[in-house]
């Protein structure tokens, strides 16, 4: 079957800042200048080209920013409309929220020296606990992100959306991440080894990326059966996670029409997925533990350190050079221009390389304590 379209055109994931838009408008236009007296001095343009160029470029920058801060008032004023019933730091109570595979996109182990992001969930159902009766949260994640660029004070760079439904399972499951190819743009592909990927049957494929734990193929297949494969191709523009007995699907910040739409489409996918838990089973657990717990290898998926390393490259060579050009001796305006520069791209450097190595180290931490488990 195919797959119906989203009442909601606009899929609002992130919005940018009025600081972040200023500093990185002044970077932009401290870069262009910067190029432009290079090529000047090197005889390549004249004076009154220069003055001309750096007054366009000045001139689409405002063009730019007034684009992006009309489109983050939209936002804002879409947020005022909302009623929450509660806002929590770290999520509802027995959210697995805070597990998620959002708070790994967003968040770093070195947030502190170069990004602080500030997660709140802002409740929208009216239940304010998880039970038998009241198995499913809807809120809204807003994350706050803010910046630190060498010595200037944290400023608020970016916020970053999504509206999320969360069900409780009956038993916890294999970590299980499906990457819509219509949401974000398959935003959590990058973050998992690509050997973790599963292929379903039919033309699922050509709307989900499928993430399971290697080993765990099987399993997966005994619970993510057909009619739950329908179910989830009703809601292909949404993102889905399975994580330890919580269900988490995620849509870009809904509208108040679409909230309900979203709500009946992962009730059912909830209720099909939840009756096959009944007979599943991880049989490299004791009997008294398999019919409730998965192994540890099975409840997080393995990062992929390597995603880190062409920016790291990048950032490199680029800090590389600008110490170079510094070192040969420029005039003072231009080594003025390019220490603005250095500041960035080093940052950016430090940070992508510092992720590669805790990456490899949280990994090589998963696998010993997978093979204590089986000695």
């Amino acid at each position: 079957m195919s797959p119906e379209k989203s009442v909601q055109q606009i899929k609002i994931y992130e919005r940018s800042c009025l600081p972040a838009l200023l500093i990185t408008a002044t970077f932009y236009v401290l870069s262009i200048w910067l190029i432009l007296i290079t090529m000047q001095r090197l005889g390549m343009i004249g004076s009154g080209a220069t003055a001309m160029l750096v007054v366009l470029a000045v001139a689409l920058i405002v063009a730019w920013m007034w684009r992006k801060f009309s489109y983050s008032i939209s936002i804002h004023n879409m947020l005022k409309e909302r009623r929450y019933q509660a806002i929590y730091t770290l999520g509802p109570d027995r959210s697995k929220i805070i597990k998620s595979t959002i708070r790994d996109e967003l968040e770093s182990p070195f947030s502190d020296s170069f990004e602080l992001v500030r997660l709140e969930t802002r409740q929208i159902s009216k239940n304010f606990h998880l039970d038998k009766h009241n198995f499913w949260y809807l809120y809204d994640v807003v994350s706050n992100i803010y910046r630190k660029n060498g010595d200037m004070p944290l400023y608020k760079s970016r916020q970053a959306f999504y509206t999320v439904f969360e069900a409780k399972l009956q038993r916890t499951v294999p970590h299980l991440v499906f990457d819509s190819k219509a949401a974000k743009g398959k935003q959590f592909g990058h973050i998992y080894l690509q050997a973790q990927r599963l292929s379903l049957d039919g033309n699922f494929d050509d709307y989900f990326d499928a993430y399971s734990p290697q080993g765990y193929e099987i399993d997966t297949l005994s619970f993510i059966t057909p009619e739950v494969i329908v179910a989830m191709l009703e809601m292909h523009d949404c993102d889905i996670e399975f994580v330890e007995d919580g269900l988490m699907c995620y849509a870009p910040l809904l509208d108040k029409k679409s909230l309900a739409d979203f709500k009946e489409k992962c009730l059912n996918l909830y209720a099909s997925v939840n009756d096959n838990l009944n007979t599943y089973r991880d049989n490299r657990l004791s009997e008294n533990r398999r019919a409730h717990d998965v192994s540890i290898m099975a409840k997080r998926l393995i990062r992929d350190p390597m995603r880190h390393a062409p920016m790291t490259i990048f950032s490199g060579v680029a800090t590389a050079s600008l110490i170079i050009i510094i070192g040969s001796g420029l005039g003072s305006e231009a080594l003025a221009g390019l220490f603005y520069v250095l500041i960035p791209t080093g940052g950016a450097f430090l940070y992508h390389l510092l992720m590669m190595v805790d990456t490899f180290r949280s990994n090589r931490l998963l696998m010993n304590n997978t093979n204590l488990m089986h000695e």
